[in-house]
């Protein structure tokens, strides 16, 4: 088992997502919506040191997402269609850290710098839970 991190950035990322059916893999600006989000989120940033994977599903529908995400460097985790906490589990067990940053693929402006903000105030505050999401203060797709 590899020593732990001090961040795991965790993409979760799925054709079958209720919310946004096959949007990870929508063209946007001529790639894949997924992969503009990944490659925005490997952009140089206070991120560099964290540990990059994409979590999707174990369904076949997810092969794509799978090989999307290894074309572009990213570990990738998968896990139950219908169990996030799971999927989370097994990328914690896979790839230890001190912290987990869970972005949403189906955002694919995601910014960096937010999540590294995020991340360090996390850090700082050493709370057991830190989201950008209660009370929502930045448009949706830039949930941290």
């Amino acid at each position: 088992m590899a020593s732990a991190s001090d961040l795991l950035l965790v993409v979760h990322g799925s054709v079958a997502a209720t919310r946004a059916r096959g949007a990870v893999l929508a063209e946007l600006a001529g790639r894949p919506a997924l992969r503009l989000l990944l490659d925005r989120l490997d952009a140089p940033s206070t991120l560099d040191a964290a540990t990059r994977l994409v979590l999707t599903s174990d369904l076949a529908a997810d092969d794509a997402v799978v090989d999307l995400a290894r074309t572009a460097g990213w570990a990738v985790v998968r896990g139950p269609s219908d169990d996030l906490l799971a999927g989370l589990s097994v990328a914690q067990v896979r790839y230890p850290a001190k912290a987990v940053a869970l972005v949403e693929g189906t955002g694919p402006l995601g910014d960096p710098h937010l999540v590294a903000a995020v991340a360090q105030l996390h850090q700082r505050t050493r709370a057991d839970h830190t989201a950008n999401l209660a009370p929502r203060s930045y448009p949706r797709g830039l949930d941290v």
